[in-house]
């Protein structure tokens, strides 16, 4: 080293007080000291990028970097990143309040995710929309969304299903069933015979009035028994003729002379709401 000359160079840097000032004060300073105090934790991280596993894991994503950039795909997002604008833009669309508000729902949607996967929730999924599919090939959807946009015609449906007739019906429906399921009907088309005669009787009458007294018909037992008997006569192939003689001759009949006082006191009733 003397032939050299490195120690005549190394005692002039040493005599060298400003020289020398320089090496310590790039040596010695605030990021040498905290490096040297992180040296356990750099020798830590030294054995993690040893590791067998991990080079073959950097190694990889080298890799994989090299080929995005031979691709030309990771230049056009450097200059992404770079773009302040660009990035604010982005940022916003990725928190703003819709999205903080759909991260306060997570749970939420996850449990409502999870029901929509079920099996069963699928299967009917699926039976739902193959029908809208069959439904909309046949053309009745265009129509049926055309009366749901229609509020005047909505109204006026609406003002039909709710009203004091069908709440009244609602309130009033298992007495309802209850009476028709004791109706014989087999004598039904006799009922609506006979119900379109009384209709033609009523047309130029109080309506509204005849209604009111077949409601409080309606409720009586012997009303349900009155149309059964009245089918089983209307739905008879023979009929005897009967004359004032055959008349007088029935009359001598209990069931007949029974007949003819509920007949009676249906007139009596119907009259009293036709007085003149």
């Amino acid at each position: 080293m003397d032939k050299l000359g490195l120690i005549d160079v190394v005692n002039g840097l040493l005599n060298d007080e400003e020289y020398l000032g320089k090496i310590m004060g790039a040596i010695v300073n605030d990021k040498t000291l905290t490096l040297i105090n992180n040296f356990d934790k750099l020798t830590g991280l030294l054995d993690f990028f040893m590791d067998a596993e991990t080079m073959n894991n950097i190694k990889y994503a080298l890799s994989l970097v090299g080929k995005l950039k031979s691709s030309g795909i990771i230049d056009p997002i450097i200059g992404i990143l770079q773009d302040e604008e660009y990035m604010s833009k982005i940022m916003g669309a990725i928190v703003n309040d819709k999205v903080l508000e759909l991260i306060g729902k997570w749970n939420n949607i996850v449990d409502l995710i999870s029901d929509l996967t079920d099996d069963e929730t699928l299967s009917a999924i699926k039976s739902v929309v193959g029908l809208l599919k069959d439904l909309n090939k046949t053309g009745i959807l265009d129509p049926i969304k055309g009366i749901l946009r229609d509020e005047e015609y909505m109204g006026k449906i609406m003002g039909a299903l709710i009203n004091d007739f069908t709440l009244n019906l609602i309130s009033n429906w298992n007495q309802i069933t209850s009476d028709l399921s004791k109706i014989d009907l087999t004598n039904f088309k006799y009922y609506i015979q006979l119900i379109n005669s009384i209709g033609e009787g009523l047309k130029e009458g109080k309506t509204m009035d005849t209604i009111n007294l077949v409601k409080e018909i309606a409720k009586e037992q012997s009303t349900v028994n009155l149309l059964t008997a009245i089918g089983n006569a209307l739905k008879a192939e023979k009929v005897k003729p009967i004359g004032l003689g055959g008349l007088l001759s029935s009359l001598r009949d209990p069931q007949v002379q029974k007949g003819l006082g509920v007949v009676i006191e249906i007139l009596r009733n119907l009259g009293s709401y036709y007085k003149s």
